[in-house]
């Protein structure tokens, strides 16, 4: 197992999640990369001694819909800074009624319901097939959920596991189609994360 550490973690905030107020010696990042410019600036500094790299996947002024993010400029800025571990925050609805508004959950396996967004570095003249069948790191997962127990507020749980459901957006599910995702078993429901998984497992994040 590698030492989370002694590595620099990447922070991708969602919704709502637009800085970090403990992010200290804060430097802010303007990248370039072969697919566009980034969300916005990324911000590089350190919480309690970890090295941190923090970027608004909408843009700190939430200026980007869920099928506009330039996701591959996002996880290519991100490898480029020498990013190891990457930690995607998210607003979701439920599917199951024990997970609760205001929960958290880490969830271990997705359904991409997206069409109309790259999501692979791949092609191009430039071939290859990555295995998705585990979409998360278990270490990463199992860490967050062991640090954030304990700090869970009274009346406000963390769930660990579950299938995220990822549609593209930007109006909500019909409640036919919501139904019809709980029959698949599905725990959460969003619009981003699954682009960015599968882009950062082909990046080796």
């Amino acid at each position: 197992m590698n030492d989370i550490s002694q590595e620099r973690i990447g922070v991708i905030g969602g919704s709502g999640l637009y800085s970090i107020k403990q992010l200290q010696e804060v430097k802010e990042l303007e990248i370039n990369t072969p697919f566009g410019k980034p969300s916005d600036k990324l911000l590089h500094g350190k919480i309690n001694g970890y090295e941190v790299v923090f970027l608004a996947r909408h843009g700190r002024h939430h200026s980007y819909l869920p099928s506009e993010v330039p996701y591959k400029a996002n996880i290519w800025a991100m490898k480029s800074l020498g990013v190891k571990w990457l930690i995607s925050a998210s607003a979701v609805g439920s599917l199951k009624r024990e997970i609760k508004p205001l929960d958290v959950v880490i969830p271990n396996q997705f359904i991409d319901r997206t069409h109309d967004r790259p999501q692979s570095f791949f092609g191009n003249g430039s071939v290859a097939h990555i295995s998705l069948a585990d979409p998360f790191c278990q270490q990463l997962s199992e860490t967050i959920y062991e640090v954030a127990l304990p700090l869970m507020p009274k009346g406000r749980d963390i769930h660990i596991g579950g299938t995220y459901l990822c549609m593209e957006g930007p109006a909500f599910s019909t409640k036919a189609e919501s139904e019809f995702y709980r029959s698949l078993n599905c725990s959460i429901i969003g619009m981003t994360n699954h682009t960015e998984a599968r882009l950062a497992k082909e990046a080796e994040i």
